[in-house]
């Protein structure tokens, strides 16, 4: 299961790879990308603080003690769900514009059903 995400992934980057380096590139200079240090980093700072509280829970759970650790790793990550819409519908490009923006949306798209689905769970843990 493993390797086959991480197939998937990779094909995905080396697809953004590629037209980076092909035909496309020069309708890609004119294209106004998203800051990298705003919404983007925010969101990376967010799973990463989810994923602690995940752990945290974890090692909490196996020595019988109970806190609130994993309603907040929930919280982040339905928090991040909510600005991943924001990045989406603040966009200035679609899926359709260049074949960058197609990876692009196709990328973030997997990234934030992978959050959602690991968020089913979590939720399905938690009751």
């Amino acid at each position: 299961l493993s390797s086959g995400i991480n197939a998937e992934y990779g094909g995905i980057f080396w697809g953004l790879f590629w037209i980076i380096f092909s035909y496309d590139s020069c309708l890609m200079v004119s294209m106004l990308v998203i800051n990298p240090w705003g919404l983007a980093l925010f969101n990376t700072f967010l799973l990463l603080l989810s994923s602690t509280f995940g752990v945290l829970f974890h090692i909490k759970f196996l020595n019988s003690f109970n806190d609130i650790s994993l309603v907040l790793c929930i919280a982040m990550g339905l928090f991040f769900i909510f600005n991943q819409y924001l990045e989406f519908s603040l966009c200035l490009y679609s899926i359709s514009d260049f074949s960058y923006c197609s990876i692009f949306f196709l990328g973030t798209g997997f990234h934030g059903f992978h959050v959602f689905v690991g968020l089913v769970m979590l939720t399905l843990c938690y009751i």
